[in-house]
């Protein structure tokens, strides 16, 4: 039991000797009724029977005497009212259980009668010197503050989603996520055994919806989603759902409750990573993994339930996080807690594996992987061409992750090309070459474009001689597409060239050789004067002369693919042979098709978008705020960063010079504040940040450091969270008798004032926030402190 509740029950103690008044036990009383009925109940049986002994006097009676004490707590105001009549309701069970079988009915029927006449008299009626009972030792123990605050939050937050799951008339009707995570959270901290917790989780059932739950998930849907363990490492503290985690799985005596829990974490960590909340995933396999060694959990028992969260890990999901390279050593730390998702495991069951949805499946977990996961991959290309059963499955698999993910850097890439040259050597397998054809085309070197250009040339000369081998001539086509395009891809002068001269090769055997020139429509080739030559020699050639009598043919695919290959290429000389077709033949394809062209390259005047000349665009749901606003810092620039609701509407400014904050603006909330604002009520959209020229960002506001200001705003949205969960949105006050204190860490006068006049009004408390200049955490704290104090209170009007 920790300290501070010892201190409130020797207080409690000397309350019921009338040692004290009321209005000094309240204190006491608010932190006791955060804990299980049985804390309190527990001294009072003992004070009980040493006072029924002392003074023969029916136990029922001194049950009575200390149910009176809390009932007046309430009656008096000293404590919220409804808050100390349910609790009444739970230590009165326990009371009765205590109580004398013989003495039952009489108790029950006091306290009915007392709860009825409002009475406040609670002396005892014997003058018999009162017997102490020991509790601490040393100097008396102060309750502190924090140890109230936080047991009249509970008392408030739990009324509050009682009454509303009890009036919604649904069946099995469960209480506000966000709130029962607070619940839960101030519950694992101030429980001491697990039984203390176990009867915590009995109180809050209901509010559940009577079902047992997962309480890690209910905790995990509370954990922030932002990243931001990188902004500055050792700075952030870890969120208080995550510490709850902890407690409950420490609580944990038996090693069967144990293993339960560590499955339930698991399952929650997971389904939060399908969620797209990689970093609360983060934070929840690591109280996860440091529970193994710290519980001794059977491991058997724990390779079973992490082998279950592998199956259940969604593969899209996956891919979304392995593209965003920021994602990237969070995500290895989500996959490094599970051993069959390490890469040599991965690899090693990758080989081997006939299932086409297995080897996908196992491919994604090595893609997610990142660079380690392709150096690793390399290394295994490496070692399977050195094999002599080469497992070609395999090989495609290994070339496809060379492709698929980035490399970290070029230092490796003459080893890379080394080997896919050996890997694409005649006699290896077609659909092997097809794969190394992917992978050349992602690298942008010389040496690439000529083995590239290579393979074309081997592979035309073996379908013109019929000496294709074992590969059919179609697949040995398709082959001739996938080296096409991987030119393409490259773009380079050599390749684009290699492209147009084999699409001049008009052999059957080799295919649609014109077809594959539309690859160079994606390329402006105006600088490129050698590739566009043979385009515009080949195009004018086909077209009949004005003077000659040679009619166009009535297929003309061949022409219509030499316009599309030249689309992208807007010159004067190309501009007036697309001009002479569409005119000349206006009703044939080849008309056609210069004349689109054409007015691709005239569009109408469009009107400006609002963030014409953004460098840098995304979805704010994919990145978050946090880690865009440490880019902005990282690369030091300057300009204004715009977010854009899911509507389109610009939600929010942000204006930074070389890499400082200097100004923002959201809604009525400007400077600072709406930065905060920006994270405390997240915005689901998308930004744009479009650069100025530091010239035009002359102001004499002073800078400020961004990450100073994110770790801020994290935590006051943190804040938010936890006060939000007995401050709802809807909740209406007006003011009692009790003057309202100041707020020591509000220091803006005007601000207090407004706040004050709008929250006694009996106005939402979420019009109070949109009506001020002011963000949310500063606002909702204000009225929360007059809550807890007793200068608010809630109305139904």
């Amino acid at each position: 039991m920790s300290q501070r509740v010892e201190a409130a029950l020797f207080e409690l103690q000397q309350y019921l000797q009338d040692e004290i008044p009321p209005s000094s036990a309240a204190d006491a009383v608010a932190t006791l009724m955060a804990q299980p009925p049985d804390v309190v109940m527990q001294r009072v049986a003992s004070w009980s029977a040493e006072q029924s002994r002392a003074r023969s006097m029916p136990v029922s009676d001194l049950l009575l005497h200390a149910l009176k004490k809390v009932y007046v707590t309430g009656e008096l105001r000293l404590l919220h009212r409804e808050a100390v009549a349910d609790y009444l309701d739970r230590v009165t069970t326990v009371a009765l259980h205590i109580c004398p079988v013989e003495e039952r009915d009489r108790l029950r029927s006091s306290v009915t009668a007392m709860r009825a006449s409002g009475d406040t008299a609670v002396r005892l009626e014997s003058p018999v010197t009162v017997t102490r009972i020991p509790t601490l030792t040393g100097s008396t123990p102060v309750v502190v503050d924090d140890e109230a605050q936080t047991a009249k939050r509970f008392s408030l937050i739990f009324d509050r989603l009682k009454n509303e799951v009890e009036t919604s008339g649904q069946q099995a009707a469960q209480a506000e996520p966000q709130a029962l995570a607070q619940l839960l959270t101030m519950a694992a901290s101030r429980s001491q055994t697990g039984q203390q917790f176990n009867d915590y989780m009995t109180m809050l059932r209901p509010l559940t919806g009577g079902k047992e739950g997962n309480v890690f998930v209910i905790l995990g849907g509370a954990v922030p989603s932002w990243d931001i363990a990188g902004l500055a490492p050792g700075s952030v503290k870890q969120p208080a759902q995550v510490t709850a985690m902890e407690k409950i799985i420490d609580l944990a005596e038996d090693p069967l409750v144990a293993i339960k829990r560590f499955r339930e974490l698991v399952v929650a960590a997971v389904e939060k990573f399908n969620d797209g909340s990689l970093a609360a995933a983060v934070w929840m396999l690591d109280v996860a993994n440091d529970s193994i060694t710290e519980k001794k959990l059977d491991i058997a028992a724990v390779d079973h339930v992490r082998a279950e969260g592998v199956e259940a890990i969604n593969a899209a999901q996956l891919r979304k996080y392995a593209e965003n390279r920021g994602r990237h050593a969070a995500l290895r730390l989500v996959l490094g807690f599970f051993p069959t998702l390490r890469l040599d495991d991965l690899f090693r069951r990758l080989r081997g594996e006939e299932r086409a949805e297995r080897r996908r499946s196992l491919i994604g977990f090595i893609e997610a992987w990142g660079v380690p996961g392709r150096d690793a991959a390399l290394d295994e290309f490496d070692r399977e061409l050195a094999r002599p059963d080469v497992d070609t499955y395999y090989l495609r698999n290994l070339i496809y992750l060379l492709h698929r993910v980035q490399r970290g850097s070029d230092d490796g890439v003459a080893r890379e090309i080394e080997l896919l040259e050996r890997a694409s050597a005649r006699g290896q397998n077609i659909y092997v070459i097809k794969e190394v054809a992917t992978a050349l085309g992602q690298i942008s070197l010389e040496a690439s474009v000529k083995l590239l250009t290579l393979r074309l040339a081997e592979f035309e000369a073996m379908l013109l001689r019929g000496d294709t081998g074992e590969v059919p001539t179609s697949e040995a086509q398709k082959l001739l597409d996938r080296v096409v395009g991987a030119l393409a891809r490259i773009g380079s002068p050599a390749a684009l060239l290699t492209i147009a001269r084999h699409g001049m090769k008009a052999n059957p055997l080799l295919g649609d050789t014109r077809a594959r020139l539309a690859a160079l429509a994606q390329h402006d080739l105006s600088f490129d004067a050698a590739t566009t030559a043979v385009l515009v020699k080949a195009l004018r050639d086909e077209i009949p002369g004005k003077l000659l009598g040679r009619l166009l043919p009535k297929r003309q695919e061949s022409t219509v693919f030499l316009i599309e290959a030249l689309s992208g290429t807007h010159t004067d000389e190309t501009e007036e042979l697309f001009h002479e077709i569409a005119q000349r033949f206006a009703d044939a394809d080849i008309g056609a098709t210069a004349a689109k062209t054409l007015e691709r390259w005239s569009p109408p005047p469009q009107r400006a978008r609002p963030d014409a000349g953004a460098t840098l665009t995304g979805e704010l749901e994919f990145f978050g705020l946090p880690a865009l606003m440490q880019s902005l810092a990282d690369m030091r620039a300057t300009g204004m960063l715009t977010l854009r609701a899911k509507d389109g509407a610009a939600a929010a400014k942000l204006v930074v010079a070389d890499g400082k904050f200097l100004n923002a603006q959201r809604a009525q909330i400007r400077g600072a504040d709406a930065v905060y604002e920006m994270l405390e009520r997240p915005i689901a959209g998308t930004f744009a940040f479009v650069p100025h020229p530091s010239e035009a960002m002359k102001t004499d506001l002073e800078p400020r450091d961004i990450i100073g200001l994110v770790l801020e705003g994290v935590r006051r949205h943190d804040e938010l969270q936890r006060i939000a969960a007995f401050v709802p949105d809807d909740l209406r006050l007006i003011k009692s008798a009790v003057k309202p204190a100041s707020l020591g860490e509000e220091d803006d006068a005007a601000l207090v004032r407004e706040v004050w006049l709008k929250a006694s009004s009996a106005t939402p408390v979420a019009e109070c926030e949109r009506a001020l200049p002011a963000d949310s955490y500063r606002v909702r704290r204000l009225i929360a402190h007059w809550i807890e104090q007793g200068a608010l209170v809630t109305t139904s009007v």
